[in-house]
């Protein structure tokens, strides 16, 4: 299946070029030049994009501060940051950044490895989750144990307690 992507730039030229190069390669995407309607379409799409392909520096919201959001949102979405103003541009680690222009060749690249990341995250997480099955599963099987050891122990204290007193009731 093709990767979800979305793209959010202020710049109709790059948002057009990606939105066209993108789709041309057999991604699904979806662009918008505005980060809140952005915000909004990650809201009511389900199953979550793959991918957030986004501007740094726009007039609404930072790109840094969108992609942020949108992980509170969809927090299996990977984030590649785009910008042709590098200084302070904030990348988030889990963020790829990508410096404009670029050429169609290196935005793949760039697009791949972030999809790359987010699966090997995701099958991570997916393989954690199952490991932390299997101990919690242990656990209890450990606890039903111990809780049998301790009826077994409690028991044999019962039965000492009631041979000592019949003991004793025999000395004289």
């Amino acid at each position: 299946m093709a990767a979800k992507v979305l793209i959010v730039d202020d710049d109709p030229k790059v948002l057009n070029f990606v939105d066209r190069a993108l789709s041309s390669k057999g991604y699904h995407t979806e662009a918008t030049s505005s980060p809140r309607k952005a915000l909004e379409i990650v809201k009511r799409t389900r199953p979550c994009f793959d991918l957030l392909l986004t501007d740094v520096v726009m007039p609404e919201m930072c790109g840094p501060e969108l992609a942020k959001k949108a992980a509170c949102i969809c927090s299996s979405i990977a984030v590649v940051l785009m910008s042709g103003c590098v200084l302070n541009a904030n990348i988030p680690p889990q963020a790829i950044f990508i410096a404009k222009p670029f050429l169609l060749k290196d935005l793949l690249v760039v697009v791949e490895r972030s999809l790359e990341r987010s699966r090997e995250a995701r099958n991570n997480l997916s393989a954690t989750r199952e490991k932390n099955a299997e101990l919690k599963a242990q656990s209890e099987r450990l606890m039903g144990d111990i809780d049998e050891v301790g009826r077994a122990i409690d028991e044999s204290v019962r039965s000492l307690k009631e041979k000592l007193g019949r003991d004793r009731d025999r000395d004289p």
